[in-house]
């Protein structure tokens, strides 16, 4: 597979069709395959583990627009909510809705839970998978691996 972004004779041409972009790839392959600097795919097994990395980027995501949500909202009704982490803020936010909208974020509050402890678990599986799989990288790790 060629790198798209290095291979300008094809993407830069003033007239583009399948059928040239075809024959200017093969034509590049013939006379060095280097010149379409290609692409290396990962292995199976390391598109899972970066699946596994990007399900627990999205699951921090999406708490955090939730957080956001609910401190916009307390907000909004003039209500400040304590400062705290992304981590504890379901047990400290719990306490500290006001009465107006207690039954209203109250689920949402609940779901930042439950996404903290997912996350956590993720991130159990992280480092299992970085002392199994990648020691070289624990090492650089900020440290909260090896703690």
């Amino acid at each position: 597979m060629a790198n798209p972004r290095k291979t300008r004779l094809i993407y830069a041409g003033k007239r583009k069709t399948d059928k040239l972009d075809a024959q200017k790839l093969a034509r590049l392959a013939r006379a060095d395959p280097e010149l379409l600097y290609p692409v290396g795919h990962r292995g199976e097994e390391s598109q899972a583990h970066l699946a596994l990395i990007h399900s627990r980027d999205a699951l921090v995501r999406s708490r955090t627009q939730l957080i956001n949500h609910v401190r916009g909202t307390v907000k909004s009704f003039e209500a400040r909510l304590p400062k705290c982490s992304a981590e504890s803020f379901h047990r400290k936010a719990a306490d500290a809705l006001p009465s107006k909208l207690a039954e209203t974020l109250e689920e949402v509050v609940e779901t930042i839970g439950s996404l903290t402890e997912t996350i956590r678990d993720y991130e159990r599986r992280i480092e299992r998978l970085c002392e199994q799989s990648y020691p070289q990288e624990t090492r650089l790790c900020c440290g909260r691996c090896r703690e």
